[in-house]
């Protein structure tokens, strides 16, 4: 019955996307060689030099694969960690905001405006965002929106992103996997985010950009209770006709829990101590909701089919458990991280 509503509320109807879809990676597909750098997404949490950054660089016709229409929808992008494989880490931003533009210039200036030339989009601005990655393999940053790439409007992709108190909360390692491909930086700024910056000719980081394809990825933090912090984690696939797994540890053992499915999040999260649950919050808006059984071990799993529908396609859904915790706090309730999940091809 769980598998069949949340199966149910995955086909919200939308208006049929492209086919053309396919990871681009820039410059390559590995996300295990390069070296490591800090620029643009931050250091240690004693680090004043790093935490504010703004930083550009840029994806080249060539790397695009543009189909004959000259056109891409570009659903999320993401970013190769460094560390041992499958560690965790987190990194927190203040605030975070990337935008991609387009050019036909092949080269970058240090006036970040000036590389902005045309169809400018803001696809992610957050506060109190918190990114969970993984060492050695792909993680993807978690586009609010779609990007309409036109190739009339310039032949190449230009990335910009600026953040402010970026710094992990979680990790063993820093940086991430960077390989010979011009950027444009500046670091250790106050106030608004800068319009001049460094020209670099080979330490931009590695990226994929999702053309229409799948993306799962974990964000924000749980809240502690008597089992400790409560995780969800996704496992297996968001393709169209795959299955995806979702599980919940950390909740109290032989109880219950709330499920929360939306299509649209909360920037930073609710904070629920209003409702007596402090440092708990809940970031899905609620479309869905269900109640769940957790075994003795306070973890409860669920797999789901993710409907063969071309429909579904960069639509976003995000998920977020409650572990029902009386003990824990006055509103007996906590809250797990979140996730995003993005059905694709």
């Amino acid at each position: 019955m769980q598998t069949h509503l949340l199966a149910t509320a995955l086909t919200v109807a939308l208006s049929t996307a492209g086919l053309a879809a396919q990871n681009r990676f820039v410059p390559d597909a590995d996300p295990t060689t390069g070296a490591c750098n800090v620029i643009p997404f931050g250091t240690a949490s004693s680090s004043t030099s790093w935490s504010n950054q703004r930083y550009q660089t840029m994806a080249l016709h060539a790397d695009l694969s543009v189909p004959l229409n000259g056109k891409l929808n570009i659903c999320d992008i993401g970013f190769a960690s460094c560390g041992v494989a499958g560690t965790p880490n987190i990194t927190h931003f203040d605030r975070i905001i990337i935008r991609l533009g387009q050019t036909s210039a092949t080269t970058l200036s240090a006036t970040f405006s000036a590389n902005l030339v045309a169809n400018v989009q803001t696809v992610l601005s957050a506060s109190n965002y918190d990114w969970h990655h993984q060492g050695e393999t792909w993680n993807r940053i978690g586009f609010e929106r779609d990007y309409a790439y036109d190739q009339s409007l310039g032949r190449n992709l230009v990335l910009d992103i600026c953040v402010v108190g970026a710094r992990k909360i979680a990790s063993t390692t820093l940086g991430f996997h960077a390989a010979g491909r011009p950027r444009v930086f500046n670091a250790g700024w106050s106030g608004s985010c800068p319009d001049i910056g460094t020209v670099g000719n080979n330490s931009a980081l590695k990226w994929v950009i999702n053309v229409d394809t799948w993306a799962i990825n974990e964000f924000g933090l749980g809240c502690k209770g008597s089992n400790g912090v409560p995780q969800l984690k996704l496992v297996g696939s968001a393709e169209l006709g795959q299955t995806l797994g979702m599980v919940l540890d950390n909740a109290p053992p032989n109880g219950s829990a709330f499920l929360a499915l939306g299509l649209g999040y909360y920037d930073g999260g609710f904070d629920l101590s209003i409702l007596g649950a402090p440092g708990c919050r809940q970031y899905p808006l609620l479309n869905v909701l269900l109640g769940v059984p957790t075994n003795g071990g306070g973890q409860y799993a669920l797999k789901v089919p993710v409907p063969k529908d071309v429909n579904l396609i960069c639509r976003r859904f995000y998920l977020q458990f409650f572990p029902v915790d009386p003990p824990a706090n006055p509103a007996g309730l906590t809250a797990s991280n979140y996730a995003l999940i993005l059905p694709g091809l």
